[in-house]
Order: C-alpha cells, then structure tokens, then sequence
C-alpha cells in the first residue's frame, strides 16, 4: 500500500477540522472551530496582493468572527528564499486581498504555518526576523507522526482570532488521520494514483447504473472535496482525467465504453458490469506493471 504524503496528511486533516462533516477523530476540535462560525472556503486558491501573487494550500473564514485563515504546510528543510518570500506575502495579505477570495471583507487575515517535525526548527529561526507585528497573525506549529498518532503543536505566534488560537495552539492530536476528504495529493497531479482514482469511479457508475457521464463527472467524484477546488486546480485535474479517459476507452472495445460527445467531453459505458470488471483489472494491473519498470 502506498504510503500517504505528507501533503494528503494535512489536506485531510485540515479539510476535516474547517467542515461540517465532523469526523470522530477529528470531532473533539472541529465542533470548537465550528462554533466560531469557521468554514472551508478553498483549496488551493490564487489571489493577488500588493507584495504578489498568493497562492496557499487552503483558505477558511468566519463571517461570525469576521476572519479569515490562511494555511500552508512544507516539509522542506533549510527554506530557500523564495519558500521564504510566500510566507512573507502570506502574512502581508490585506482583509481587502483577500474580499474577493472570502466573499465579504473580514476584519484580519491570519496565516497558519505548518512545518513537518524534522524541519520546524527552520522556518521557526526564518520567522523569528520577521516584523514583531507578524507574531499576532502567523501561527507556526510542528507536525509528526508516530505509533500513537498524529500531532500538531503550537511553537510560535498566534492568530488574528485569539479564540481560534486557543484551538488550535493547545494541540491538536489525532488517533487516525480521515482519507476520505482528499484521496489524492494535488501537489503531484503526474501521480499514477490519479489513474487508480479515474477507472475506479468508471466502475462505480457502472455499478450505479450511470452508464452515460462526462470527463468533468468523473473528476467531481473520484477525487474528493471538488466543490472546494480552485478554478485553476479543477482545471488541471479535469485536463488529466481526459486523458486517462481517452485512452483507457482507446484500449477497450466500444462494447465496454466509448466516447460519444466531445463537447463536453462524453462517454457511454455497455456491457456487463462484470466484463467491465475484468477489462479495468486488466487496464490496472499492466499500467502497474509498466510504471514499475
């Protein structure tokens, strides 16, 4: 079994700790954030602001508190300057910068810096020259996993929102990370998993008698967590779908699949579900066998 990334560790914990959905592992921290009235906004959204481009893993706000939180994870060591420089811009966003993102204009915008363990040290010496005023809107925490779990400590700074860094800055420690928000790490979007993904959801609609779907359908469903995509991010995972699409269905017969609309892109699924079955472990298993060698 592949071994999750430290990016689709944190997209689902994060993810699980900004919605609704409340997860058991989870749920003890979420309800908190949740009674503030914070919600998930977007993942990977790109904004501008006076200082450049901002382009963080994920943005939340709270139109009860009137803040809005963005958050960035690394696991880089020694940050290069340009890692550096996002982080400054991150903490020099405007509540204006951020309106049109957020959809109202908030009172403060904060920044959530998450460094994997073995490289917190890091940036926690990289911040420490940044202006004093930063501590009150840039909360740096560690993040490590071990036998008993997963933990994300507080080690510098707060949030705008003194009630959220309450929650957040008193730890937050988690028993078993949730897969099911994000199944995929969306900084890799060359990642052969994407393929899994895509002709695992051509069987599940066939098995759901959706026998007719577009490329864009396939993408809402096998990835998780769509709604909350960037345009850009939908973009590039819709354009890689197509792909898989066209030539998995080029590999089978037009009695298994066949595309049928080009705009927007369409496809048709026929036979039984379990010769379909047979020919996607099939598909699997030799795009297995050449990606390993």
């Amino acid at each position: 079994m592949e071994t999750p990334s430290f990016s689709i560790k944190l997209i689902n914990i994060f993810v699980g700790l900004f919605t609704k959905n409340k997860n058991r592992f989870l749920k003890i921290y979420s309800e908190k954030i949740d009674r503030l009235g914070y919600e998930l906004v977007e993942i990977e959204p790109v904004f501008n602001s006076v200082s450049g481009k901002v382009n963080p893993e994920a943005i939340a706000h709270s139109p009860q508190r009137k803040q809005s939180l963005q958050v960035e994870w690394t696991e880089k060591s020694e940050p290069p300057a340009s890692k550096i420089s996002q982080i400054q811009r991150y903490s020099k966003v405007k509540p204006a910068e951020i309106k049109y993102a957020v959809d109202t204009l908030p009172n403060g915008v904060s920044t959530w810096l998450i460094a994997a363990d073995h490289c917190e040290r890091d940036y926690f010496n990289a911040i420490a020259k940044f202006p004093p005023s930063t501590d009150s809107k840039l909360m740096l925490c560690s993040f490590g996993t071990n036998s008993e779990g997963s933990a994300i400590q507080k080690t510098k700074g707060n949030f705008c929102d003194l009630e959220l860094s309450n929650v957040i800055g008193g730890g937050i420690l988690i028993k078993r990370i949730p897969y099911d928000y994000v199944k995929l790490d969306l900084n890799n979007l060359r990642s052969p998993k994407i393929v899994e993904l895509t002709i695992r959801q051509l069987v599940n609609f066939h098995a759901s008698q959706k026998h007719e779907f577009t490329s864009e359908e396939v993408a809402a469903e096998a990835f998780g967590a769509w709604e909350f995509l960037s345009e850009v991010k939908k973009r590039s995972l819709k354009r890689r779908v197509l792909r898989i699409l066209n030539k998995f269905s080029d590999s089978v017969s037009n009695s298994h699949m066949e595309r049928v609309l080009d705009e927007p892109p369409t496809w048709v699924l026929g036979s039984g579900l379990t010769l379909f079955l047979k020919e996607t472990k099939k598909y699997l298993q030799e795009f297995s066998e050449s990606t390993d060698t």
